[in-house]
């Protein structure tokens, strides 16, 4: 019940430590490559995994041991390599951050130590059991069985740490940089172009400053940086990859939000600078106003004959026309920041609209996605019980009809022998009145089969309840309050166990789907009513 509760949020979980490992990569990996082929391992055969545990819930040792035992170790090297994937993304990412990414990485780390202590005690003990007919073997198998399960479910649990504290990005200070260092595509060789990242990239850590120490890292700048110094061609494969992926994040939105957030950082920057370029003519404007009020008072107190007097108008006439100059240029400059401004909130707008419809789209493939896996749960749970009806159909099947091959030989034998006896009864008498004898005592002997056989189920049936009450009356002259329930109870005890079972499960089931179903209906009905409040 709690796997089948719990694996849609495991798809989602997947689907979201997929995407974000991709943008949480740090800076600094030692194999990009091997880096992305973890991140796509840890996606699928973490869906395996999921699909493998339902399996295992639903196709229990009851129903068919061998097959159950069989999706076991699968399962279970499944999530050996899943783990490891999961590992050494989250060693090479930013969520291995303080204070809590370490402490998530550690924990991890134990859980798969515990993951891999457990496979050879599974191993023994099955085997054991198998070969040895050992019965506390399985016992030690089954207790192993649900601890690895139980810390599957608990190393998945700790995505709580991954997700404590929202990652921001954020460059706090503006540094122009030198103008040697813009121009890097030169014609220079190899050597100075090595020597100008290098020096770029210390800027760049310069710049950079995190809003919280040790959490909050800026990192485009610095991959950009890296791209300098070593350019890499993709390979097919990887642009093949790259592909599906960006028409994965078209489909579910993340480009168009992407692409939204790039135009918004590209008016924000262009309304600063439109903002410093207003500011720089306003600083010009009021100098220009402050020296025209200094040659003004000068010029009261310069008398108009002297020559000192015509020096001054003329400059003021240049100061004058200066300032109208600047002041048009700062009207239009004044303008184009109105004009980023409005651009601006436009594109944020536009932003929000983007990523709201992005998680109304998540959600609702949320929604899918716990749905499918009610349904496949409820398929699985049909195929089962399928398969175990099939089990028990064969298994009745051989036993009744070895039991009436052996009535049947039984039958036989008894015939065959009261056939000689009746032989050699009448083989004293002569030929004809022994063959006039044969032919009636054949049609007697149909008669006598025929009540030899009532009589022998009659028998049958006599000794059986003979048998009941003997071992009833045994019963109740041992010491204790000991019952014998018969075969008859026995059969119809386990008949009403499995048919007990077979019910909870299908009551699970019936819960899970409708549980989900009310979620899907409730929660956007919610939104919609809080939206319109």
């Amino acid at each position: 019940m709690v796997v089948l509760y719990h694996a849609p949020m495991r798809v989602i979980e997947l689907t979201t430590g997929f995407i974000r490992y991709k943008r949480l990569r740090a800076h600094v990996v030692p194999n990009p490559e091997l880096y992305e082929l973890s991140r796509y391992v840890y996606f699928w055969f973490g869906i395996v995994e999921v699909a493998l545990m339902i399996a295992i819930s639903i196709i229990g040792e009851r129903e068919n041991i061998k097959l159950h035992v069989i999706l076991f170790y699968a399962f279970g090297l499944i999530g050996m390599v899943h783990f490891s994937t999961n590992i050494y993304c989250h060693r090479h990412s930013l969520y291995y951050l303080n204070p809590y990414g370490k402490i998530g990485y550690r924990f991890k780390m134990l859980f798969f130590c515990l993951y891999l202590a457990s496979a050879p005690i599974l191993c023994a003990s099955f085997y054991l059991y198998w070969k040895a007919c050992i019965t506390i073997a399985y016992d030690i198998f089954a207790i192993t069985e649900y601890s690895g399960v139980v810390i599957n479910i608990a190393f998945h649990c700790l995505v709580f740490f991954d997700i404590r504290h929202k990652v921001i990005f954020s460059v706090r200070e503006y540094v122009p940089l030198p103008p040697q260092l813009t121009d890097v595509a030169t014609n220079k060789t190899a050597k100075d172009k090595d020597e100008k990242c290098c020096t770029c990239r210390r800027m760049l850590q310069r710049c950079v400053r995190p809003l919280l120490a040790q959490r909050f890292i800026s990192t485009s700048l610095l991959r950009r940086a890296e791209a300098l110094e070593a350019p890499v061609e993709p390979g097919k494969l990887r642009r093949k990859v790259e592909g599906v992926v960006d028409a994965y994040e078209d489909y579910i939105g993340i480009k168009a939000v992407k692409l939204a957030q790039a135009e918004v950082m590209e008016w924000e920057n262009r309304l600063s600078d439109a903002q410093i370029v207003r500011r720089e003519k306003q600083a010009e404007i009021k100098s220009i106003q402050r020296n025209l009020k200094d040659i003004h008072n000068e010029m009261d107190r310069t008398s108009r004959g002297e020559d000192r007097y015509l020096h001054l108008l003329t400059e003021e006439h240049q100061l004058i026309k200066k300032e109208k100059a600047l002041l048009e240029a700062f009207e239009g400059h004044e303008t184009a920041e109105r004009e980023a401004f409005h651009q601006l909130s436009n594109r944020v707008r536009t932003s929000h609209e983007k990523e709201r419809e992005r998680v109304e789209k998540t959600k609702w493939w949320s929604v899918s996605a716990s749905l499918i896996g009610a349904l496949l749960g409820i398929i699985g749970t049909t195929i089962g019980n399928e398969l175990r009806m099939s089990r028990l159909k064969e298994i009745v099947g051989s036993e009744r009809t070895e039991a009436l091959a052996q009535a049947v030989h039984e039958q036989n034998q008894k015939v065959s022998a009261f056939l000689i006896d009746m032989r050699k009864a009448l083989h004293a008498e002569g030929s004809s009145d022994a063959t006039q004898t044969l032919t009636i005592d054949t049609k007697d002997v149909e008669k006598l089969m025929n009540e030899i056989r009532t009589e022998n189920e009659r028998l049958a049936s006599q000794m059986s309840e003979l048998s009941r009450l003997a071992r009833l009356e045994k019963s109740l002259e041992t010491e204790g309050n000991v019952v014998y329930v018969g075969n008859d109870m026995q059969r119809l005890l386990d008949e009403t166990e499995k048919k007990l079972e077979s019910r909870m499960k299908l009551q699970t089931l019936i819960s899970v789907v409708f549980l989900y179903a009310a979620i899907g209906v409730t929660i956007p009905l919610a939104f919609a009513f809080f939206r319109g409040n």
